[in-house]
């Protein structure tokens, strides 16, 4: 009926059908010549009957004849010195937009390819072929096999695009189901030796860039083939080196990459089917050949192997870990305590000032935990996050129970009466000093210490004990000088006062001129030995004023004022229990006129 309507058209065109008119009468064994032809860019007739066994040879002939002539497969046959080659097919643009399902592009017919083209390319054909038919007897089972233009890889390197362009990629799985690739580079003897060194500074960088990690679990196996054994090596002994400048150059670790790098050569290019079958590939090694394809490809998956291996031991030590972290709650402190958690925020506050302070406490200590800590730890592990490797806190407070509410408080009992006998112990030890005297006071007021304060205790007690001593001294020292100025100030007094209070009232203008009080340790601060030279002479006014305290170091400091006498003659540990500073009928203080200024040592 098509050649009834369109015969004078075709009649025109000398008997060939149109495009619509060809595609309209593809069966379906040609659908799949042409799919195969598409994608395999060249194949010979030989090669399409080893790939469609179940098709006989003879309508294979027939269907690729009927196609060129459809003008959806070109054909030609390519000089051989020995007898005669088989057809050589390849898609026209017609059979490449219908195999892509797209619309045929304007611009003609592609022209017939330069046999050199047909023979590079009938050579992937050839890889593709026995991969296709003879994987298995190989030990292999094709999985994808693409060319140039779907295997092309662009990636950035040393700040500017590149891309890799292999002749194929192959993508094999071997017995026990591994995948193995593999990148193929065929030379039939006509790339230059300065294109073969480019083509093998694009496979370093790309190695030493890792490029590879964007698109493939490892990086796949270089795979060249030549035609004779010296091109093979040479090839090898150039690409050795480029790895080695390529692992050197930009940041560090290039060389790692680079190691996940694997390459093969041998000089089966023409015989293909003896590169899959026989031990005569060589590696950069170059320890002179005897290796296998297998060989080759499983080299370049050896790190990757390596790597999983690795990962899985990981992850097995870590659940191991986990177990143990779970069932050990000292050992779960321990990791707490290395990776320093910062216990702080409303997850502690809900247990009140003193159990957040009890918990703190907890992290900090490291001996075995009591029965007591236990319970309290296992409130705080509440209020964690659930892997019990995440040293950190949840991020949404967990509202303590009942139980977890009452084992920190048994924590912070024990606790306080722990500080507390610590406190009594280094008291008779060192002597109450202020620091002390503080976390005492801390502690009867039902707070803790907190953990840098209670590891702080011994040296504060130490240090309020040589301050102590070397503040009795100033004491001393002050209170003979004081008697020497009091008598040359006797008469600065009032009378009444001289009268009523005798030597109390000139002692009370002394005090109030070169005394004061530390706020913070609740200390007399007494004014500074004057400063002698190598004779004995002062060259430095005596009247110094106090600075700073002996025991904090602090510079707030107050007036002298009265209530404070009691240290001054009894000595910095008294401290007086009643109202009255002295027993009734003793010497007082009396107080300061307004304005009057006070005399010098």
């Amino acid at each position: 009926m098509i050649e009834t309507e369109k015969g004078t058209r075709a009649r025109r065109r000398g008997g060939r059908l149109s495009r619509s008119d060809a595609l309209a009468t593809v069966t379906e064994l040609d659908r799949r010549l042409i799919n195969v032809v598409s994608q395999q860019r060249v194949l010979t007739q030989t090669q399409l009957e080893r790939l469609f066994t179940d098709v006989p040879g003879r309508t294979l002939r027939y269907r690729t004849e009927r196609l060129t002539k459809l003008g959806l497969l070109g054909r030609s046959r390519p000089y051989r010195d020995k007898g005669s080659a088989p057809f050589h097919y390849w898609p026209t643009r017609v059979a490449d937009a219908f195999a892509r399902g797209e619309h045929v592009p304007h611009g003609g017919e592609r022209p017939e390819p330069n046999p050199q083209f047909l023979a590079h390319a009938a050579g992937l054909s050839e890889l593709y072929v026995l991969l296709a038919a003879q994987a298995p007897t190989y030990g292999l089972r094709l999985r994808g096999f693409q060319r140039e233009g779907d295997a092309r890889e662009p990636f950035r390197a040393d700040g500017r695009a590149r891309a890799l362009a292999p002749d194929a990629l192959i993508d094999v799985e071997d017995e026990q189901g591994r995948q193995l690739l593999a990148f193929v580079e065929l030379d039939l003897g006509t790339m230059s030796h300065a294109r073969l060194k480019t083509k093998a500074a694009g496979y370093a960088a790309y190695a030493a860039e890792a490029a590879w990690a964007q698109r493939h679990p490892f990086c796949p196996c270089l795979l060249f083939l030549t035609i004779t054994e010296p091109r093979a090596l040479s090839f090898l002994k150039t690409l050795q080196p480029l790895l080695e400048k390529a692992a050197r150059g930009g940041y560090y670790g290039r060389s790692g990459n680079v190691s996940w790098f694997a390459a093969g050569a041998c000089a089966m290019a023409p015989e293909p089917e003896r590169a899959f079958a026989e031990a005569c590939w060589d590696d950069l090694r170059l320890c002179g050949g005897g290796l296998r394809l297998v060989d080759c490809l499983n080299a370049a998956r050896a790190p990757h192997d390596s790597a999983w291996a690795r990962q899985q031991a990981e992850q097995v030590a870590t659940e191991a870990e986990r177990e143990r972290l779970r069932s050990d709650p000292d050992a779960r402190r321990a990791l707490l305590q290395e990776k320093r958690l910062y216990a702080r925020g409303e997850q502690l506050e809900q247990f009140g000032e003193p159990g957040a302070t009890a918990l703190q406490l907890l992290l900090h200590f490291s001996e075995p935990m009591s029965a007591v800590e236990r319970d309290a730890f296992a409130a705080l592990a509440c209020q964690l996050t659930d892997d019990p490797l995440d040293a950190h806190l949840a991020p949404t407070p967990l509202p303590p129970s009942q139980s977890d509410s009452e084992a920190v408080g048994q924590l912070v009992a024990a606790y306080r009466a722990r500080q507390q006998a610590r406190v009594a112990e280094l008291t008779r030890r060192y002597g109450e000093g202020p620091k002390l005297r503080r976390r005492r006071n801390q502690l009867a007021a039902g707070e803790l210490i907190s953990e840098f304060a209670w590891d702080a205790l011994e040296n504060d007690a130490n240090h309020d004990q040589q301050a102590r001593q070397e503040q009795e001294r100033l004491r001393i020292a002050y209170l003979e000088r004081r008697e020497r100025e009091e008598r040359q100030r006797k008469h600065e007094a009032p009378l009444a006062a001289r009268l009523v209070r005798g030597r109390a009232a000139a002692q009370a203008l002394v005090d109030r001129d070169h005394l004061k009080h530390c706020r913070h340790c609740d200390e007399i601060v007494y004014p500074p030995e004057p400063s002698r030279d190598s004779y004995g002479l002062t060259i430095q006014p005596s009247y110094r004023q106090p600075l700073r305290c002996r025991f904090c170091g602090g510079h707030e400091l107050d007036p002298w004022q009265e209530r404070h006498l009691p240290q001054l003659q009894y000595g910095g540990n008294y401290r007086p229990i009643g109202g009255d500073l002295l027993s009734s009928g003793k010497d007082g203080l009396m107080d300061d006129p307004d304005g009057h200024k006070g005399g010098e040592w």
